[in-house]
């Protein structure tokens, strides 16, 4: 089995153990939403597109799991690190890359490492896009102009 889809059972099991349908739709969207913009961006960037992928899937997978957003980031890093290392697919430099953008990716006034750089960015495209008549909030849309005048 590929590893993409080695994670996308991860994700898909425990979405499954959300009860409230509406609830669950928004997990997923948001989830495979922000795992599609990162691959483009990733493609785009010249960064791996399966290690985007894996991020974005994996990005809020806490807050889904517990339905607690505190300190989510470094909890769902916690918990991608878990998932990947049971697939015995990744390498521990590529566990590492992904759980860091994973852990920054709350971080949206830095800058820091290119594939955390795609998932802030990927984070921001969809919360922008998912209805683009509303205002990004102030803390994204700085990065949002930025993404729109690169993706011109």
């Amino acid at each position: 089995m590929d590893r993409i889809t080695c994670v996308q059972l991860y994700v898909n099991r425990l979405l499954d153990t959300i009860t409230d349908s509406e609830e669950h739709r928004i997990a997923a969207v948001h989830l495979y939403g922000v795992a599609g913009n990162a691959a483009l961006l990733a493609i785009r960037r010249g960064l791996s597109a399966e290690l985007a992928t894996v991020a974005g899937l994996l990005h809020d997978i806490s807050t889904y799991a517990t339905g607690e957003s505190k300190n989510h980031a470094g909890r769902s890093a916690a918990m991608a690190r878990t998932c990947m290392k049971s697939a015995g697919q990744f390498s521990q430099e590529e566990m590492d890359a992904i759980c860091s953008a994973i852990a920054h990716h709350s971080d949206k006034d830095k800058v820091q490492a290119p594939l955390d750089e795609v998932l802030k960015d990927a984070d921001v495209l969809h919360h922008c896009l998912h209805n683009p008549s509303l205002p990004p909030n102030e803390k994204e849309a700085q990065r949002y102009a930025r993404l729109l005048e690169e993706l011109r």
